[in-house]
């Protein structure tokens, strides 16, 4: 009976000791990844911008190493179709290598600027009155020709194709063994107060060695959606596999209307 109690006794020390190590590991393992912290208000974007006055204001923290704010980088500009704004899109990690992703749009400086009435008058000259008392036409009397209509294009449709083709140079761009992050749409467009499935928009990921149904498992995204507020929002999608390779970051941008 001693020993069958000893036994026992083991068996419980060694019960509590695996569950001590496996709460340990649990408590030890970070997979929440930083949040960037954007200034609020309009920005206004400067052709040629550097990285420095573009992060400024930028800060980033994070559950378990607090800030994280030097670990900011640019990711990418991105130019609207009309050239009236920039998308500027930021990447922060923590010290366990969890990606965070934010965007914020910019407000193009030059964009809708009208030249002044010197710069007019230079361009095109004086403008001469040939016109007499009997009754010449002046130059006011000149009829100004109706505006040719331009076709409105289907800038959803161009958005798409945009961000798809992103996606196809940022895949051709990741190292060997990293898996790969496809969409079913890049850009899309949904009323106010519609339900939103984020996941619903990945169409696939592939990679070398693990399991695609794994890999969704693993899926990571960066952003938010307010489907009561109309606005313009971007999640970015990627999943890091089980050796560690980062996909690349697919983009979805969402209008609420």
């Amino acid at each position: 009976m001693k020993t069958k109690g000893k036994i026992t006794l083991l068996l419980a020390v060694v019960a509590a000791l695996l569950i001590g190590a496996n709460a340990f590991v649990m408590l030890s393992e970070d997979d929440n990844a930083p949040v960037i912290n954007l200034p609020s208000g309009t920005a206004q974007y400067t052709e040629g911008m550097t990285d420095s006055e573009l992060l400024e204001g930028v800060t980033a923290t994070d559950d378990r190493d607090g800030d994280v704010s030097d670990s900011i980088r640019v990711g990418e500009i991105l130019r609207s179709g009309d050239g009236s704004q920039v998308t500027v899109v930021y990447v922060a990690r923590d010290s366990k290598d969890n990606i965070a992703q934010a965007s914020r749009i910019m407000q193009t400086s030059t964009y809708g600027a009208q030249p002044s009435a010197e710069d007019s008058q230079e361009e095109s000259g004086p403008v001469e009155n040939s016109g007499d008392a009997s009754g010449g036409e002046t130059a006011a009397q000149i009829e100004t020709p109706e505006p040719t209509e331009v076709p409105v294009e289907n800038t959803q449709t161009d958005a798409n194709e945009l961000g798809r083709a992103e996606n196809d140079a940022a895949i051709a761009a990741l190292p060997a063994g990293a898996p790969r992050m496809y969409l079913t749409e890049y850009a899309v467009s949904i009323p106010v107060g519609t339900e939103f499935n984020s996941l619903g928009y990945v169409e696939d990921i592939q990679d070398d060695l693990d399991l695609r149904d794994e890999l969704f498992t693993k899926i990571q995204i960066t952003g938010n959606v307010d489907i009561t507020t109309p606005g313009t929002y971007e999640l970015f999608y990627y999943v890091i596999d089980n050796d560690g390779n980062t996909s690349n970051q697919a983009r979805l941008s969402v209008t609420v209307a």
